[in-house]
């Protein structure tokens, strides 16, 4: 018997746009405010995990606390209180553990020997609790680090990028990597050099490469005031190739067939996608937005999600596959967005909240996706399983009256039978999370459509 995907609909029920996300809650209150997060990271399932450094004189120790089962657990202390911290990012690794790092130290102004032990450190989240911090790598006298980020390579091995810059004096901030192998983490390699008060280069982030290890992106500032994004492919240097945007901030993602830029120009926040014949012609997905104030993600079924906050600071908004965005929350004062997906596509966004009021009030806020936005599927003549896309549902399943179809039902990933379905509203809020596939039988055509599904809580 043939298997056709006929005009068959999932429909999703969901509301409108203004009501897709929770009321934001507070998870954490005395937050830090410059380089201290908050940093969100999806562990499996429906883990989540927010990072942020908590406030104090400078900035206090490196707080952790995850989301799961519709609730946030306690949060814990993930550094000594002996020293300021900055810059964390984070990252699963090898074994799905969160993996952290973040800057050990301030403004290197004095002299050298007091601030010996100022580096770039790394952490691991055990079933004891998080490791003894581990050195990643040593600041070179005078500079400091910002900017953290990691990345996955091609072969799924860990990379990270980072400005370095020298304290309190003019800039010559440059981009340096490094990577982590089976002996620790190799030397520093300068990706894009500064020149001192000429060019400043920073903002990198990282994604996994097609034919090289890396695509990297950055930004570089020359004076007299000249602006580009260039995205260049990485191994342990920069390979030819690169292409260059008018812009800053450049934020990289990628999906198993796209790779994803934004950046911005002036207020105007633009996306670019390149589907494997270089990137495209950029497209302008929001105006009135935070320059640097951008996060960028692509979730569990391969969609991309944008985060910012707008120029006044008082809006967090998203945006999905480049479309126009939608509002998460209106709140006073508000940057440092950080979006990211778990392993059911539920979309997470945190943020800082700087309500007017005494010092040490900053909070992290936090709200999530109630629903996914509906998935739209074209008919195909002919199709195997499993089909490469989706519809993505969260307890209930709608589907249309029709005479051609005789019945309907749906089976689990390893084929089992879990319920039969009716025309119309279909109850199945009882079923785990999980991908599942509807099939129908044709009454006129006597074929057999099948349609991937996947429930969410």
């Amino acid at each position: 018997m043939k298997l056709f995907v006929l005009t068959f609909a999932v429909c999703v029920l969901f509301s409108p746009a203004f009501a897709e996300w929770t009321e934001p809650a507070t998870i954490a209150d005395s937050a830090g405010y410059w380089g201290d997060g908050p940093v969100l990271l999806a562990c499996g399932g429906d883990t989540v995990w927010a990072v942020w450094v908590k406030g104090g004189y400078w900035t206090g120790p490196v707080q952790a606390r995850y989301f799961a089962a519709d609730s946030w657990q306690t949060t814990e202390q993930v550094t000594a209180d002996s020293c300021p911290y900055s810059w964390p990012s984070a990252i699963r690794d090898d074994s799905g553990r969160p993996f952290l790092a973040f800057y050990d130290g301030s403004y290197p102004v004095d002299n050298p020997i007091l601030h010996d032990s100022w580096a770039i450190y790394t952490t691991t989240r055990t079933t004891s609790g998080w490791t003894p911090q581990q050195l990643a790598q040593p600041m070179m006298m005078e500079v400091f680090p910002d900017g953290i980020r990691f990345g996955r390579a091609r072969d799924s091995s860990i990379g990270m990028v980072w400005g370095e810059s020298f304290g309190g004096i003019g800039s010559e901030d440059s981009v340096m990597f490094s990577r982590l192998t089976l002996n620790g983490w190799t030397p520093r390699k300068c990706l894009a050099p500064g020149w001192y008060m000429d060019t400043s280069c920073s903002d990198a982030s990282l994604i996994p490469g097609d034919s090289t290890d890396f695509y990297v992106a950055f930004s570089r500032w020359q004076y007299p005031g000249v602006c580009s994004v260039h995205v260049c492919t990485l191994n342990d240097s920069l390979v030819a190739g690169s292409a260059t945007f008018a812009g800053s901030t450049p934020r990289l993602a990628r999906s198993a067939a796209k790779r994803y830029l934004t950046f911005t120009r002036s207020d105007t926040l633009l996306g670019s996608v390149n589907s494997g014949s270089g990137w495209e012609t950029p497209t302008v997905i929001a105006t009135g937005v935070s320059p640097g104030d951008v996060s960028l993600t692509s979730d569990a079924f391969g969609w991309v999600w944008a985060c910012w906050t707008d120029s006044a600071g008082r809006t967090i908004l998203t945006s999905y596959n480049l479309h126009p965005s939608e509002i998460v929350a209106v709140e006073s004062t508000s940057s440092h967005p950080s979006i990211v997906s778990d392993q059911y596509g539920v979309m997470h966004c945190a943020w800082l909240n700087r309500p007017t009021g005494p010092a040490g009030t900053n909070a992290i806020r936090h709200s999530r996706r109630i629903d996914r936005p509906a998935v739209a599927e074209l008919p195909a003549p002919h199709a195997s399983l499993p089909l490469p896309n989706a519809t993505i549902v969260r307890g209930v399943l709608f589907l249309p009256v029709s005479s051609f179809t005789l019945h309907s039902s749906l089976f689990s990933l390893s084929g089992q039978k879990v319920m039969s379905l009716k025309p119309g509203t279909n109850d199945v809020s009882r079923l785990s999370p999980g991908v599942y596939f509807v099939r129908a039988e044709s009454r006129k055509l006597s074929a057999v459509s099948c349609h991937k599904v996947v429930l969410t809580r």
